[in-house]
């Protein structure tokens, strides 16, 4: 595979994975680009996703690799490098936002953080 074709490859997987919902496993799938050996396993790439200075030093290398610079003449690459900065910020306030809490009841089944009906409707907020 020539240089030329290898880029081009690079730049059409980067494309197909940004116009994904930005999620976790976007995220992951986005940073595997630059750095296709990272681990398979879910736990890895969880943690990959959640060690910042790690997640910011695979988008650094995949920044580079998708730079204009390293491809003139080709118009899309402006337009996909601030793309997928703009993906990778959306993910990463994805992967950011606290999950929501949830404790069991005396019965065992779970209760979310968030309250389905407040006092202003008669009801209550979970655990009270």
């Amino acid at each position: 595979m020539s240089d030329s074709a290898f880029r081009r490859l690079i730049l059409d997987t980067v494309a197909v994975v940004i116009a994904k919902p930005p999620s976790a496993s976007a995220l992951v799938e986005l940073l595997r680009i630059a750095s296709p050996g990272l681990a398979e396993s879910e736990s890895s790439a969880d943690h990959v996703v959640r060690d910042e200075a790690r997640r910011e030093r695979l988008f650094k290398t995949l920044k580079l690799r998708i730079h204009p610079d390293k491809h003139p003449g080709d118009e899309r690459v402006t337009a996909l490098y601030q793309d997928v900065q703009t993906f990778y910020d959306r993910c990463v306030e994805k992967v950011n936002e606290a999950p929501a809490k949830t404790t069991k009841k005396d019965d065992g089944s779970k209760v979310s953080g968030t309250a389905t009906a407040g006092p202003a409707t008669g009801g209550t907020y979970p655990n009270q």
